[in-house]
C-alpha cells in the first residue's frame, strides 16, 4: 500500500514536472519566434503615423547605443573570429542605413524651401491700396523663374467676391467697396508672410504662394475661403450683418511653367468655382 502511494506520489511529480518542462519550452519557443514578429507588427503600425514610427526608432536606436557602452564597460574579451564578421557586417549595414535615414531631410522633405527673393511692390491700385496688375504680372514671373531655379512649385490663386454685382445694386457702391475691402484685410491676414496679395482686376484680387505643393496650396487655399465664410460682415452704418462668401481658382505651377498658362488656368478654376454656387473652391 504505501508502495502504492510512493509511486502515485512520484507519478503526480513527474507529471507536474514534464507539464511545467513543456510549458517553459513552449514559453521560450514562442518568445524567439513572435517577439521578432511582434515588434515587427509593431513597427507596420507604428509607420502609419510618421512622428510614432520616428520616436519608436529613435527609441530603439538610443537602447542599442546604451547597450553597446555597456558591454564595452563590463567586458574587455575579443569577439571570436565568427562573430567578429558579423559584428562588422551588422556596423556596416547600421552606419549605411543611418546616414539613408539622416538624408531623407534633404530628398524628401516636405517643408517648402525659404523664400530667398524680395516682391517688387512699388505700384499700387488706388482703389484697394494692393499691387496694381502690373505689379502682379512682374511678380508672377519672378516667382516662377525662382522655382524654375530652385526646381520648386508655387501657386496663384484667385479670388473673387460672391454677387459682387447683386451687392452694388442693393448695397451701392460705397457699401459694398467698404465689404471689399474687409474681405481684402480677412485675405491678407490668412495668407502667410512670404504671400503676395495683388489686384488682379476689378473685381478679383491674386495671392500668390510660392514654394508650396498643391497639397498645401489647396489647404491654404482652404484656409482664405474659410476665414470669409466665417466672418461676420457689418455694414458701415454697425447694424446690419450681410453675408459675404467668395470663389476661388488655383492653379499650381511646376518648373518651367509659363506665367500665362498658370493665369488661364487659374481663372478656368475661378470661373468653374462661380457656376457651382456660392463659396467653392477649385483647383486646375
Amino acid at each position: 500500500m504505501e508502495s502504492h502511494e510512493q509511486f502515485t506520489l512520484w507519478l503526480a511529480l513527474s507529471t507536474g514536472g514534464l507539464a511545467l518542462l513543456v510549458a517553459a519550452a513552449t514559453g521560450f519557443i514562442c518568445g524567439i519566434w513572435l517577439g521578432p514578429w511582434w515588434q515587427r507588427r509593431q513597427f507596420s503600425r507604428a509607420l502609419k503615423d510618421a512622428a510614432l514610427w520616428q520616436n519608436r526608432l529613435l527609441t530603439e536606436l538610443e537602447q542599442v547605443e546604451k547597450n553597446c557602452t555597456f558591454a564595452l564597460s563590463e567586458s574587455q574579451k575579443p569577439f571570436p573570429p565568427d562573430r567578429q564578421n558579423r559584428l562588422e557586417k551588422v556596423q556596416s549595414r547600421l552606419i549605411e542605413s543611418l546616414q539613408r535615414l539622416a538624408n531623407l531631410r534633404g530628398s524628401h522633405n516636405s517643408s517648402p524651401a525659404v523664400f530667398q527673393f524680395e516682391w517688387m511692390t512699388d505700384a499700387h491700385s488706388a482703389s484697394s491700396g494692393l499691387p496694381d496688375r502690373t505689379t502682379f504680372d512682374l511678380n508672377l514671373k519672378h516667382m516662377l523663374d525662382y522655382g524654375t531655379a530652385c526646381h520648386t512649385t508655387s501657386a496663384l490663386l484667385l479670388v473673387r467676391m460672391d454677387r459682387h454685382d447683386s451687392a452694388l445694386r442693393r448695397y451701392g457702391p460705397s457699401e459694398t467697396s467698404q465689404l471689399l475691402q474687409k474681405m481684402i484685410a480677412l485675405v491678407i491676414r490668412s495668407a502667410r508672410d512670404t504671400d503676395l496679395i495683388c489686384q488682379f482686376d476689378e473685381q478679383t484680387i491674386s495671392v500668390l504662394l510660392p514654394n508650396l505643393t498643391p497639397a498645401q496650396a489647396w489647404r491654404q487655399a482652404e484656409m482664405i475661403r474659410d476665414s470669409i465664410r466665417t466672418h461676420h460682415f457689418l455694414l458701415e452704418n454697425g447694424q446690419q450683418e450681410v453675408i459675404v462668401t467668395a470663389s476661388s481658382g488655383l492653379s499650381c505651377s511646376q518648373p518651367e511653367s509659363n506665367p500665362e498658362e498658370l493665369i488661364q488656368s487659374a481663372r478656368r478654376a475661378l470661373a468653374k468655382a462661380e457656376s457651382l454656387g456660392r463659396n467653392r473652391l477649385i483647383a486646375e
